[in-house]
């Protein structure tokens, strides 16, 4: 479980914006563009410099997925620059 004030550390700054554009594929423009979009709401509403990004943080196994014995795990903090890797990495994985 991840409350906001960790989704609120996975913050879509210009640099990660920069990694995904880097990836050169449809797929990372198309992601690009969303997250373009949720800057210029979240600048207009809330002022912020740059938007989080609450869903990929708080993805769960709800269905039963794993197969894991189900658990509770809170996320106290966030680790910004290995968070962002992996979501770049994983659309440079999608887009091959």
């Amino acid at each position: 479980m991840c409350g906001l004030d960790v989704t609120h550390q996975a913050l879509a700054t210009a640099e990660v914006l920069d990694d995904l554009r880097a990836v050169g594929s449809p797929l990372a423009a198309l992601v690009v563009d969303l997250l373009g979009f949720f800057a210029e709401r979240y600048a207009s509403l809330w002022g912020f410099a740059a938007p989080p990004v609450h869903d990929p943080v708080a993805v769960v196994d709800r269905f039963g997925v794993t197969g894991e014995r189900p658990n509770a795990h809170v996320a106290m903090d966030l680790d910004h620059a290995r968070f962002w890797a992996l979501v770049v990495d994983a659309v440079r994985t999608l887009s091959t």
